[in-house]
């Protein structure tokens, strides 16, 4: 699991996946906007059978995910290892609370092709789980364009490639792995 957050920021990875594992809405501020944000389109879509998170709860007989507290574990993660690439409803969690993490930690990216908002797709924490010399991020847009961000370890610079750019205010919108200026290091926030 990777660092806490800052507290102004929301909770911290373990709250969250303890909050989900255990559909305990009381240990949250937003707990829909929590699996909005964990659970994207362009998670569920990259990793279970089905086109969002609604489809999948839908699918599972259920209207939200606070509603898993009434299912037995291994009935949710038979639904799980039947309809997505995780082996169960715990390993579904801890990924996208790993992509999430990772993802926040390299800020608000948005499509260099398009300027539309990019949304993670994958990640190191996901396809390769316990590596520790760098961690990235593989984002997708809904005009087709992907890009890629690579974190560094252990000072966390972050190195764009692909059709991503930075989404801060006052930074140019140019395509990272053209411009070796837009790489990030430890003065990055975050």
């Amino acid at each position: 699991m990777q660092g806490r957050r800052d507290d102004r920021d929301g909770p911290d990875a373990e709250t969250l996946e303890r909050a989900l594992l255990e559909a305990d809405t009381e240990l949250l501020d937003d707990p829909d906007g929590v699996v909005d944000a964990l659970f994207t389109e362009t998670f569920v879509r990259e990793h279970t059978d089905f086109p969002d998170f609604d489809s999948f709860l839908e699918h599972a007989g259920v209207e939200d995910v606070w509603a898993f507290d009434r299912w037995l574990d291994w009935v949710l993660d038979w639904h799980v290892l039947g309809n997505t690439r995780f082996w169960s409803w715990e390993w579904m969690v801890h990924a996208a609370v790993a992509l999430w993490v990772d993802a926040e930690r390299v800020g608000t990216l948005r499509c260099a092709a398009c300027d539309e908002p990019v949304e993670a797709a994958t990640g190191s924490a996901i396809e390769e789980p316990g590596r520790t010399d760098a961690a990235w991020v593989e984002y997708r847009c809904a005009c087709g364009a992907r890009g890629r961000a690579e974190i560094r370890e252990p000072d966390g610079g972050v190195r764009l490639s692909g059709d991503v750019a930075w989404s801060d205010e006052g930074l140019p919108a140019v395509r990272a792995d053209s411009d070796p200026s837009t790489e990030r290091g430890t003065e990055r926030e975050g």
